[in-house]
Order: structure tokens, then sequence, then C-alpha cells
């Protein structure tokens, strides 16, 4: 699998597609991480919903192996994964 560093960008339907059909597993693993790591997720767990995101909102975040996601930054995830809409 690709890495955040090397990853190729995802055309805009592929990435909307993906979005769709991850949208409901990747909110539980989500809510399942927030519920069990004391307010932050691993990066193993969070990985997939990076996966989903626009390339906008990942560019702030430095990716690594070891990143940990602090409330804000899942909190981010989460309105954005609530929010999403269909796409035609």
């Amino acid at each position: 699998d690709c890495s955040f560093q090397n990853c190729p960008i995802f055309d805009q339907h592929d990435m909307w597609r993906r979005v769709g059909e991850n949208k409901r597993r990747t909110k539980e693993s989500i809510f399942i991480a927030m519920g069990t790591q004391d307010d932050t997720v691993p990066f193993s767990i969070a990985k997939e919903a990076l996966k989903l995101m626009p390339t906008a909102i990942l560019q702030p975040f430095e990716m690594g192996h070891d990143l940990i996601l602090y409330p804000e930054v899942i909190r981010s995830i989460v309105d954005f994964m609530l929010g999403l809409v269909d796409v035609q």
C-alpha cells in the first residue's frame, strides 16, 4: 500500500466513490477509537479515515507512522465524515 509521503493523488470521482463505500465503516472505527484510546487515536486506526479526506484537509498534518491524533483533530475528522454528502 502507498504511504502518505508518496501516495498518488486520487482523482475526485474515485475519492468520492471510496468515501461513499467506506464512510460508515470509517466513522465506526473513529468512534470506537475515541472510546478506547484516552482521547487519542492511534495512526493505525485513523489511517483509513485520513485516506478519505481531501488533500487540503490533510496538508496541516505531518504524516508518519507514529502519528497521534488529538481531540481537536479527531473532531475535524468526525465533522468531515458526518458532513459528507453523496456526490453523483
